[in-house]
């Protein structure tokens, strides 16, 4: 089905693109194929956390299959509903041209997202973290509380003070301590979360040092 219609753009009435929708399809679950080139993995915990967002939200987002009832998207989403014991769902099949057709699109679909602002982003996490929620989303998203209680911690605004700040002989685990959120004199806020961002995705071996040669640049005694 072609979705189209008329625009007007400062004055100039304009022919709207036309996009192609699909109507969803009733299938039986058994009857799909999973994709073995699917590159998309999930843990188990991620697979828990996909069942308790079934349990939750329902099922808002449908499963994709070619012509010859291969899943091109959803191969996770299938997998979970089986195990939970759905027979039947509804899912949207598309004929591809070819192979090359399918695998693109199933590029396009697991790697074609947005990037989260991260100020904003702890400020929602803060939200929901002030009407009990955190645990909840931490089990949707298969991920731990705390994780997301450092994450807020370390991305929201705050004034950063290092004035009674000692480096000396302190173990300098970025991840551990709670009170190692960059308290360095950064100039602007965005240079701030520049800095906390790197650090906080090095691995553990090197974080010491880099956290160190951090503190030498902006003239803290170490």
């Amino acid at each position: 089905m072609m979705v189209k219609g008329k625009v007007r753009v400062e004055g100039i009435q304009k022919q709207e693109a036309k996009i192609q929708e699909y109507t969803l399809v009733d299938v039986k679950l058994k009857n799909l194929k999973f994709d073995p080139e699917n590159p998309n993995e999930m843990t188990q915990e991620e697979e828990e956390g996909l069942r308790h967002s079934f349990n939750t939200f329902g099922n808002v987002q449908f499963i994709v299959i070619d012509q010859n009832d291969l899943i091109v998207h959803g191969n996770h989403r299938a997998k979970v509903l089986q195990e939970m014991g759905i027979l039947d769902t509804k899912v949207i099949k598309r004929v591809f041209k070819d192979d090359n057709e399918r695998r693109m699109f199933s590029q396009t679909m697991n790697k074609l997202h947005g990037s989260y602002d991260k100020l904003r982003d702890a400020e929602q996490l803060g939200k929901l973290f002030q009407q009990n929620k955190l645990g909840e989303l931490a089990q949707l998203l298969a991920q731990k509380e705390t994780d997301m209680v450092e994450f807020i911690n370390l991305f929201s605004k705050k004034e950063i003070n290092i004035d009674d700040m000692d480096l000396k002989n302190k173990d300098l685990n970025l991840l551990e301590d709670p009170e190692l959120q960059l308290k360095f004199q950064m100039k602007t806020e965005e240079e701030y979360v520049e800095v906390v961002t790197k650090l906080r995705y090095i691995d553990e071996v090197n974080q010491n040092n880099a956290l160190l040669q951090m503190a030498r640049a902006y003239k803290i005694e170490t």
